[in-house]
């Protein structure tokens, strides 16, 4: 749920901000310290402890680097999917604990929009894409704005990997964790982006959330929820035993 800020707040918000910012729906995630949009430190999590050990001693390292007590963060951003079911899980309910704690605002930030928004400004039309498991990916479409500004072609939706090869319109560029197994199979005259652009970062998540304040918005500390490009498999495992069970 979106929430609009009281007239004064925004005047306050609008100016500078401390923002921490959590990226966890890709295999490796980061997390970042803004001044408004301007960066002061970014760190990748070490990949080896996985996103639930790593997460906490790294918003604290950056902290630190920064100069800040906790008390004085004013806003938190946070990836909120489509990506990782477990760190999406760990980066949200951080994110919400470290906004409830602090007393800052919170903003969950699309995945997918964070990848576009880091891409070179030559890309008129970008297809974003990760692993949707099961033969099939997440995709989001986005084109170049009268702002000059990537923006959501419609809602990311989940498809079958091989329809969509298929139908990829010649000329538009491609990015995302899923080309990491899909690079090599894109047909001829699509643009792949080099690598650097295919995940997200803390650091364009911390922007993104920034300009979101500016503009009067966060979201409810309670009711901020990841959102997820499909069910748990566990969840799906039940849902078929639920259903061979009915028709025995």
């Amino acid at each position: 749920m979106i929430a609009l800020l009281a007239v004064e707040d925004r005047v306050q918000v609008s100016l500078r901000m401390r923002i921490v910012a959590i990226e966890t729906s890709d295999s490796v995630g980061s997390v970042a310290a803004l001044d408004g949009e301007e960066l002061i430190v970014e760190r990748r999590l070490p990949p080896e402890k996985g996103t639930a050990r790593a997460l906490a001693p790294a918003i604290q390292e950056i902290l630190g680097q920064a100069g800040w007590d906790p008390v004085q963060i004013q806003g938190v951003g946070v990836t909120i999917g489509p990506g990782s079911f477990t760190g999406l899980r760990v980066g949200v309910t951080t994110a919400k604990t470290l906004a409830y704690a602090t007393q800052s605002l919170v903003v969950g930030v699309d995945a997918f929009e964070a990848i576009a928004a880091a891409c070179p400004a030559e890309i008129t039309r970008l297809a974003v894409v990760i692993d949707g498991q099961q033969g099939q990916i997440v995709q989001g479409l986005f084109c170049r704005g009268p702002e000059g500004e990537l923006v959501a072609d419609g809602p990311w939706d989940l498809v079958d990997r091989e329809a969509w090869l298929a139908r990829l319109p010649a000329g538009i560029a491609v990015a995302g964790p899923a080309l990491r197994g899909l690079a090599s199979q894109l047909p001829k005259g699509v643009f792949v982006l080099d690598s650097r652009y295919w995940g997200p970062t803390a650091a364009v998540v911390g922007r993104l959330a920034a300009r979101r304040f500016a503009r009067g918005e966060c979201d409810d500390v309670w009711s901020l929820v990841p959102r997820y490009h499909r069910r748990s498999a566990a969840e799906e495992r039940w849902e078929r035993r639920q259903q061979s069970s009915r028709k025995a």
